[in-house]
C-alpha cells in the first residue's frame, strides 16, 4: 500500500497476505481466517463484502471488467476467488491474462496465491525454462517461504 495510500488498498494487501500464509501452511480453507482478520480489525466494508462473495461467486460475476475493474478490492476478490475455485494454476493464469481489465495485476496476485497453494510443481516446465537465472529465483523463493 506504499504506492496506493488508501485503506482499501492496505486491507486488500492484508487479505491476500493472510490467504498466502494459510495456503503456504497447507490450509486450503483460508477464507474464514481472512474474513476474521478483516472483521476484527474493522477493514473497509466493501472489502469484507467482496471476500464474503468469493465462495459462492461464479467466474462471470467477478469484477474483471467495468467500473470496479481497476481497484485493489477487485484484484483481491479475483485472486482469492482463483485460489478458492480454480483447480489448475496454468489454466487460471491463462484465463486471467486474457480476461481483460487489469490483466497483469490480477494474474500476478492470483498467481502468487495459486503458487502458494500448489507449489512450483504446478508451474508449467516451459514457463520455468523461459526464466533467466532460475536457480537464483528458487533460492529467493525458498528464503521467503522460510521466513513466512
Amino acid at each position: 500500500a506504499l504506492t496506493h495510500p488508501d485503506d482499501r488498498c492496505t486491507w486488500s494487501a492484508v487479505a491476500v497476505n493472510v490467504a498466502a500464509a494459510e495456503l503456504l501452511g497447507g490450509r486450503r480453507d483460508f477464507l474464514a481466517d481472512v474474513i476474521e482478520v478483516l472483521r476484527v480489525n474493522q477493514a473497509p466494508v466493501e472489502l469484507l463484502a467482496a471476500v464474503r462473495r468469493v465462495p459462492l461467486a461464479r467466474r462471470k460475476e467477478l469484477p474483471i471488467l467495468g467500473d470496479r475493474a481497476w481497484d485493489a478490492v477487485s484484484c483481491a476478490e479475483i485472486a482469492l476467488w482463483a485460489a478458492w475455485h480454480e483447480p489448475n494454476l496454468e489454466s487460471a493464469l491463462i484465463w486471467l491474462a486474457n480476461a481483460g481489465g487489469d490483466t497483469d495485476t490480477n494474474a500476478a496476485v492470483a498467481g502468487g496465491l495459486l503458487g502458494a497453494r500448489d507449489g512450483e510443481a504446478a508451474i508449467p516446465a516451459r514457463w520455468i525454462a523461459a526464466l533467466p537465472d532460475v536457480e537464483r529465483l528458487r533460492e529467493i523463493a525458498t528464503r521467503l517461504v522460510g521466513e513466512a
